[in-house]
């Protein structure tokens, strides 16, 4: 059992496809020109870093009931399959995601409708859950975001058809006040988006510096409109969906500062890429109904 790469998005002339296991919850790239049956190779000397397995590190600690009343599941039809991705209520009205989670879908036409799931932690028991319909149209963009360069700009905003109704289990959460300059470096993050057969996962990792996710993924970008993780502290799902939420608690609660748009699933030999939230605050504010505290 290899370590698969995980994008949201398209990466130069890496194709993506639709994992069309029963999950449907990720686009898997095609392996990178670095990896082998027994590991990833490092960049000295072809030297092969063996993948190592965990049950911890696989799918993480159970979620209770409105552990994560913000989490949104992210269901859309095409033509051929139900397609799931991951994303954050930061209002009634309106849930944030990583662009790429639909642009590959949208640029074939193919999109035939969606629905969201709230208040679930996607085991047994749905008393709790609200499903509420969107369509296409509702998708909102980044003007800025293209299919050929997703590295950048990758947000987009989806309006429900009606407003969630708030409850324990359903609860929008809080982006970074205007004030909060703070990096978040080495804080601990929360990462929830998972799912297996006994319902909703969440790990804790320390936020890294770029500069050292540059160093360890130098395939990739890194800028000023990410976050990333440390997995191997705190460890990475086999699972996880793009556009998983990425939280730190202050003395107020919970905040959400990034979502999930790059990530390896099933290794800790990689960080985490995430959308950097507060790098948009004028667009969300545009693009919804959210207003941000000073």
């Amino acid at each position: 059992m290899g370590s698969a790469a995980i994008v949201c998005f398209v990466i130069g002339v890496v194709g993506v496809f639709a994992n069309t296991s029963a999950a449907l919850d990720v686009i898997k790239a095609k392996p990178m020109s670095d990896e082998t049956p027994e590991g990833f190779k490092t960049m000295s000397a072809g030297t092969v870093v063996p993948y190592t397995y965990s049950a911890t590190y696989w799918y993480g600690y159970d979620a209770y009931a409105g552990q994560f009343p913000y989490h949104a599941e992210i269901n859309f039809y095409t033509n051929n399959y139900l397609y799931k991705r991951a994303g954050a209520l930061i209002t009634l009205n309106y849930v944030i995601t990583p662009a790429s989670s639909f642009h590959h879908y949208f640029i074939h036409g193919d999109m035939l409708y969606g629905y969201i799931t709230l208040g679930t932690v996607f085991n047994s028991t749905t008393q709790w859950e609200q499903t509420i319909n969107y369509t296409e149209s509702s998708i909102v963009m980044h003007p800025f975001f293209h299919y050929t360069n997703e590295d950048y700009y990758n947000i987009a905003m989806i309006r429900l058809d009606r407003p969630a109704i708030q409850t324990r289990y359903v609860k929008p959460i809080c982006l970074p006040k205007l004030s909060d300059t703070r990096t978040y470096l080495a804080m601990e993050g929360t990462s929830c988006g998972t799912t297996k057969a006994e319902g909703l996962s969440y790990l804790r990792n320390p936020l890294l510096s770029l500069s050292i996710c540059r160093q360890q993924l130098t395939s990739y970008t890194f800028h000023d409109q990410h976050y990333c993780t440390d997995v191997y502290r705190g460890g990475s799902f086999c699972n996880r969906q793009c556009g998983s939420s990425l939280t730190v608690e202050d003395e107020n609660g919970p905040v959400l500062i990034g979502v999930v748009d790059l990530l390896f699933q099933c290794s800790y030999s990689y960080p985490v890429r995430y959308v950097r939230l507060s790098a948009f605050r004028e667009w969300i504010q545009l693009s919804s109904d959210y207003r941000f505290d000073y």
